[in-house]
């Protein structure tokens, strides 16, 4: 023991120190005793339990803490295990765990389980229940069912996708129709995408003025469409017209700046 201890590079661990300062002695094996006891003796285990409790954030790990602990080669004097039990300096949570093993002497399991000392007649109590898994936070369940609708009118856009198509190439997109009957709305694009004729990945590239549905998208009320349930057609062309980049209009309806500064259609 004293060639190995002369023989380490160094002595930062304390458990070198220990072992050093023990080859020292003429009879070491006392000491040797007492530096192993320091270190994997039941007091260190003891120590070991309650750090590992201390730190746990909640039951199920202080649990597995302490299953940690006792896989390592510490010393088990089950009296003194028994003594910290009705001293409360043993964690209920590690004396739940240290009466479950199978080297664990019947007196000691019930020291370790009722916090009281073992009498003649009085019976083992049921193990505490394990501890649940800690579960992931998932939100609540909505409780908001949008209530379904059937598809609007198509209007000028046709019954089939064809028809649609060439509506939508031929004809521009007004927001509503509070003057013109006849003319091509939101409220006919999203009968169109609510009944299958295009989807609006189709849709939103079509649309002329192509500021229609950017500006709408803008708008606080878009935010509301979007509220609708998500198999509308207004919800749908709503997120794929703010996924799709904004075309440019047309070079002669850009504004552009004359020489006085003035802004010109």
């Amino acid at each position: 023991m004293r060639e190995v201890a002369a023989a380490l590079p160094g002595h930062e661990d304390p458990t070198d120190v220990d072992i050093a300062l023990a080859c020292a002695e003429a009879d070491p094996e006392p000491f040797l005793e007492t530096a192993l006891e320091r270190r994997l003796g039941t007091g260190a285990l003891l120590r070991a339990l309650r750090v590992a409790h201390r730190n746990a954030p909640d039951p199920w790990r202080a649990r597995r803490a302490t299953g940690r602990v006792l896989k390592e080669p510490y010393r088990l004097d089950w009296a003194l295990i028994a003594a910290a039990r009705l001293g409360r300096r043993l964690p209920r949570t590690a004396a739940d765990v240290l009466a479950r093993r199978p080297d664990c002497p019947p007196e000691v399991a019930v020291v370790l389980r009722s916090g009281q000392p073992a009498r003649p007649g009085r019976g083992l109590p049921p193990p505490a229940p394990e501890p649940a898994a800690r579960q992931p936070w998932r939100p609540p369940p909505s409780t908001w069912v949008p209530q379904w609708r059937p598809p609007g009118d198509t209007g000028p856009l046709g019954e089939s996708a064809e028809s649609a198509r060439h509506a939508l190439r031929t004809m521009t997109v007004a927001f509503d129709a509070p003057e013109d009957p006849g003319a091509v709305t939101l409220a006919h694009l999203d009968a169109v995408i609510e009944r299958g004729q295009l989807s609006a990945f189709e849709v939103a590239p079509l649309v002329r003025p192509a500021g229609l549905l950017t500006s709408w998208v803008g708008q606080g009320s878009g935010c509301a469409d979007v509220s609708r349930a998500a198999w509308s057609g207004r919800a749908a062309l709503h997120v794929e017209t703010a996924a799709h980049p904004d075309p440019p209009d047309p070079p002669d309806a850009r504004n552009t700046r004359d020489a006085r500064g003035g802004l010109t259609a």
